[in-house]
């Protein structure tokens, strides 16, 4: 199965600010905010789903390894390129999240009598069992539409991180950097304009 949805005529590319803000604040109820959070912070599905405790700290994720769909398995592999495998520095908010995670996994361990390992996923069910992709992009699916938000494709929360931080005014060997990928990907695949930011454009070129 492909790392994302199919394409379709009625799917944006990515959302804007205001929109992943709103998708975010409808998704800190749930038990996996953190995976949102690490989505949303750019990080492919293989990335978040292939994550483990050993992995994080507040100084670093460590993305080392990938979980992908192979028809109806589900493998562990290295990164998708030697770019993806990096370091990046949890923003705070990620961090928190992360860390209330595994207390609350920690919890439901020994709830089920379950002896507790940080090499464990991240991203696991009640009882411990690892998400497939399928089910994290479907969850995304409804999670969205309970928003009441755009239809993009998971993948399409990775253009947005792209695309803000380009429009921060982050310098694109950063942004690459930081998503793991070459900077003309940033700028030829990944970054996608809003509206918004072509008024700004227009608005400045004979301010």
């Amino acid at each position: 199965m492909p790392e994302d949805d199919e394409d379709n005529a009625d799917t944006a590319k990515s959302w804007s600010l205001a929109e992943v803000e709103t998708f975010l604040s409808a998704a800190k109820v749930e038990r996996l905010y953190a995976a949102w959070l690490m989505s949303a912070y750019g990080m492919r599905r293989s990335e978040v789903l292939g994550m483990r405790w050993t992995r994080f700290s507040d100084e670093a994720l460590k993305v080392r390894r990938g979980r992908v769909a192979i028809g109806t398995e589900t493998e562990e592999n290295l990164p998708k390129s030697k770019r993806s495998n990096r370091d990046i520095p949890p923003p705070a908010e990620l961090a928190a999240a992360l860390r209330a995670l595994k207390t609350r996994q920690r919890r439901e361990c020994l709830a089920l009598g379950i002896e507790w390992s940080d090499d464990r996923l991240i991203v696991v069910d009640e009882v411990g069992e690892a998400i497939r992709p399928e089910r994290y992009s479907d969850s995304f699916q409804r999670l969205r539409s309970r928003a009441g938000l755009r239809r993009i494709q998971l993948k399409g929360l990775r253009n947005t991180s792209v695309s803000l931080m380009l429009a921060q005014g982050i310098p694109v060997h950063i942004v690459a950097a930081f998503h793991g990928h070459n900077p003309s990907m940033s700028l030829s695949v990944y970054s996608d304009a809003q509206p918004e930011d072509l008024q700004a454009a227009g608005a400045s070129l004979f301010g």
